[in-house]
């Protein structure tokens, strides 16, 4: 389990994953021209439907982003099929079917699912030995690093990533920053579009490379007190220390995932960390008025415009990248 100072380490870890090193500020770019910073703060603060947390996305300086989320969330019902049981930095995701869970991410190592994930479904009246998938959506540990010993638990649940994230995580499990967290034993192979069925859930699965080279997003239904609605999860969010290449990617993944999300008229969105998608602040709303309009239902263009920010904040990135390896001395 983290201490509070580890979950606030944690936090500005996961974010800038593919950031600019920790501890800088944005003095270290005050002379590069970021014009798609501006463009991210104009999309993400148009109304009052959602605004905000996305932008972290587009800062190095993460220290005040991160205090948002060190307070570790009770598991928490979303919707009538639809359970958080994060740990506050980053979220485990547990959807209810006829036939079982659909478990979304395990959290960073063996420790946090027994805790968290398992006790947290007990504490929310389900049963662990229940799950029967359980998809990863990219391949860093705080996403994976619990999925070997639910494997190991529960031989009759089914793994879901993509073969070169497969791969990335049996790469960091193996190097010296893998602090002993296993990968997941290599089972079932995403393919783009799939569509993962379970008694009355069907989640679509998109690859949209970026964060990662083999990162999942998804359509994930959900009911509303029984009126059926639908919710997009964009499953890699850091975009900063990637290659051209990955930040080319990750723009097109973008622009590519957007329009899915819109021509399926989505209702909201939701993230694998809760400063992209304000979910403890959005839980706990739940818990304080349950009677009250679900805020995870902010409407199809509040999306839009969370896609907008995290697409900007990309291209805002990928800039700062090139300025800096521009002005990075030749070794002679």
């Amino acid at each position: 389990m983290h201490s509070k100072k580890q979950l606030l380490a944690l936090t500005s870890l996961c974010v800038a994953m593919a950031g600019p090193v920790l501890g800088q500020s944005s003095r270290d770019t005050a002379d590069i021209p970021q014009p798609h910073l501006a463009k991210a703060r104009a999309a993400a603060f148009q109304g009052n439907t959602w605004n905000y947390p996305g932008l972290i996305l587009c800062y190095s300086d993460q220290n005040t982003e991160a205090q948002q989320v060190i307070k570790l969330p009770p598991p928490t019902k979303a919707f009538d099929n639809l359970y958080n049981v994060g740990i506050g930095a980053v979220t485990a995701w547990a959807v209810t079917t006829s036939q079982g869970i659909i478990l979304i991410d395990t959290l960073d190592n063996t420790e946090e699912a027994k805790t968290y994930i398992e006790g947290g479904l007990k504490k929310l009246g389900l049963n662990p030995a229940d799950i029967k998938d359980i998809i990863i959506t990219h391949g860093h540990a705080d996403h994976y690093g619990g999925a070997a010993y639910l494997q190991q638990t529960y031989p009759h649940a089914h793994v879901y990533m993509t073969a070169v994230d497969y791969d990335l995580a049996e790469k960091a499990a193996a190097g010296p920053r893998g602090h002993g967290v296993a990968a997941p034993r290599r089972d079932q192979v995403v393919t783009d579009g799939e569509k993962l069925t379970l008694g009355d859930e069907t989640i679509t699965m998109y690859i949209t490379p970026g964060h990662t080279p083999g990162t999942i997003s998804m359509l994930v239904p959900v009911k509303d007190h029984g009126r059926p609605k639908l919710l997009s999860f964009w499953g890699g969010t850091a975009s900063a220390n990637l290659t051209p290449e990955m930040h080319k990617a990750y723009d097109q993944s973008v622009t590519r995932f957007s329009k899915i999300s819109r021509d399926a008229h989505v209702d909201g969105f939701l993230s694998n960390h809760p400063s992209l998608d304000d979910s403890d602040g959005k839980l706990e709303h739940l818990r304080e008025t349950p009677d009250m309009p679900n805020p995870f239902l902010v409407g199809l263009a509040a999306t839009t415009r969370y896609y907008k920010v995290v697409q900007e904040c990309n291209l805002n990135n990928a800039d700062i990248n090139a300025a800096r390896a521009k002005a990075k001395p030749k070794s002679s």
